[in-house]
C-alpha cells in the first residue's frame, strides 16, 4: 500500500527577505503603515496622516496577491472623510470586510470619532456603512481600535467615561442583510478612571478581547484585558486577565489578539532589561477558564525596544512587534515569530525588513494570516521623512 507523502512544514525563518509594500501615491509624512492587517490574499494599511481630503484626512490601501504578486487593489476614503479626521489610525479585515477607525471624525463634537465599513464584491471596495456609538460624545475617540470577525466588528473607545475620565468603553456591532447595528457596548468589572479600556481590541466569532492599558490591578498603569463571551446576542464578561508578574508601568493590554482559544496580549511597559524592554503573555482557555501559558520574551532583548508593541495570533503562530529594535539602527525596529508546540512556545524567527534603516520603526503594527504576516513601518522614508510602508514575510517550507 502506497505510503502518504506527508504536508509540507512552513515556518519563519529569520534573515529571509520581505516583500515592501508601498501606496503609488506615497508622499512624505503619510505615516502608511501604522496600522496593517491581513487576511488570507489581503492586506489592508493604513494611513492616516494621509492629505488626500485634508490634513491628517487620513486612508487605507488595499494589496491583493494574485499568482505570488502583491499588487495595490484599492485606496479606501470614507465619503465624508475630512480634515484632520485621522481614517486609518486603526485597521481590520476580515474575509472580504474591512473596518477603518477615525478617531478625528467629528459627527458629534470634536475627536467624538467615527468607524467605517467597506465591503468588497468582485474586487470593488465600497463603503458599507459608518459606525457612530449612539452614546458619543465630544473627545470619545471612538475608532481608537478596531477589530472585525465575519459579521461583527469590535470598536474600542478608550477615552469615553463611563466611570471616569479615559475610564474607556468598546462597542460591537453586527451586520444583518448589509445593514450594520449597533448590538452591545462592553464596559469592565472594576474599570476606573484613567484605565483607558478599549485601547486594542480584538474578536474572533463569539469572543472578543479588550485591553485597558492603565489599569492598576497590579500597580499604576501595570494593565489588563478583559475577555468578553457573547450567547444569543447577549456579551459577558468572562474574565479579566492580567500578568502574573504585572508591574507598575508595564502597560498590559497596550495590544491584544486572538485566535480560537488563544489569547495575546502585549505589555510594551516591561523592565526585564531596562524601562520599556516589553514582554508578550499568552493565554489559553479550557472548560471556560482562562490561564496564562507563556510569557514571551526576545531573543536579544534590550531596553526601549518595546517589545509587545503590536501582537498578532494566527492558530499555533503568534508574532510580536518591537518597534525601536536596534537591529538595523536606532528605532528600526524588527518582528519576532513564536511557535507552540504542545503547550511550549519557543522563538520561532527574528525578522528586520528588506532594506530597514533608522527610523523605519517596523513592528508598529504587525498582523499573521497563515503563512504570511505583514509588519508596518510608518518611519521609513522612500519618499520623504515618514512616508512609510508594509513589509510582507512568507514562511519558508522546513
Amino acid at each position: 500500500m502506497p505510503t502518504a507523502t506527508p504536508a509540507p512544514v512552513y515556518g519563519f525563518v529569520t534573515g529571509s527577505a520581505s516583500t515592501k509594500l508601498s501606496a503609488s501615491d506615497s508622499a512624505q509624512g503619510k505615516k502608511l503603515g501604522n496600522s496593517v492587517a491581513i487576511y488570507g490574499d489581503t492586506v489592508i494599511v493604513g494611513a492616516h496622516a494621509d492629505f488626500a481630503k485634508g490634513t491628517d484626512s487620513g486612508a487605507a490601501v488595499v494589496f491583493a496577491r494574485t499568482d505570488g504578486v502583491w499588487t495595490e487593489q484599492a485606496k479606501l476614503i470614507g465619503e465624508d472623510t475630512s480634515n484632520g479626521d485621522l481614517l486609518g489610525q486603526a485597521v481590520a479585515i476580515s474575509g472580504d470586510t474591512v473596518v477603518l477607525g477615525a478617531i478625528g471624525d467629528t459627527p458629534v463634537g470634536t475627536d467624538s470619532g467615527a468607524a467605517y465599513a467597506f465591503a468588497r464584491g468582485k474586487g470593488v471596495w465600497t463603503q458599507q456603512a459608518k459606525l457612530i456609538a449612539d452614546d458619543a460624545g465630544p473627545g470619545d475617540k471612538f475608532g481608537s481600535s478596531v477589530a472585525v470577525s465575519g459579521d461583527s466588528i469590535v470598536i474600542g473607545t478608550p477615552s469615553e467615561t463611563p466611570t471616569g475620565t479615559d475610564s474607556g468603553t468598546a462597542y460591537v456591532f453586527t451586520r444583518a442583510d448589509g445593514t450594520w447595528t449597533q448590538q452591545a457596548k462592553l464596559t469592565g468589572s472594576g474599570q476606573a478612571f484613567n484605565h483607558m479600556f478599549g485601547w486594542s481590541v480584538a474578536i474572533d466569532g463569539d469572543t472578543a478581547v479588550v485591553g485597558a492599558l492603565n489599569d492598576t490591578t497590579k500597580a499604576t498603569n501595570s494593565g489588563a484585558a478583559y475577555v468578553f463571551t457573547r450567547a444569543d446576542g447577549t456579551w459577558t464578561e468572562q474574565a479579566k486577565l492580567t500578568a502574573s508578574d504585572g508591574a507598575l508601568d508595564h502597560k498590559f493590554g497596550r495590544s491584544v489578539a486572538i485566535s480560537g482559544d488563544t489569547v495575546v496580549v502585549g505589555a510594551a511597559g516591561v523592565k526585564d532589561k531596562g524601562a520599556d524592554t516589553g514582554a508578550v503573555y499568552v493565554f489559553f482557555r479550557s472548560d471556560g477558564t482562562w490561564t496564562e501559558q507563556g510569557r514571551l520574551t526576545a531573543s536579544d532583548a534590550a531596553a526601549a525596544d518595546n517589545f509587545g508593541w503590536s501582537v498578532s495570533v494566527s492558530g499555533d503562530t503568534v508574532v510580536a512587534g518591537a518597534l525601536n529594535d536596534t537591529a538595523k539602527g536606532p528605532d528600526s525596529g524588527s518582528v519576532y515569530v513564536y511557535k507552540r508546540t504542545g503547550s511550549v512556545w519557543a522563538q520561532e524567527a527574528n525578522l528586520t525588513a528588506t532594506g530597514a534603516a533608522i527610523n523605519h520603526k517596523t513592528g508598529t503594527s504587525v498582523s499573521v494570516s497563515g503563512n504570511y504576516l505583514v509588519a508596518g513601518s510608518p518611519g521609513d522614508f522612500q519618499k520623504g521623512t515618514d512616508t512609510g510602508a508594509a513589509h510582507v514575510f512568507a514562511a519558508e517550507v522546513q
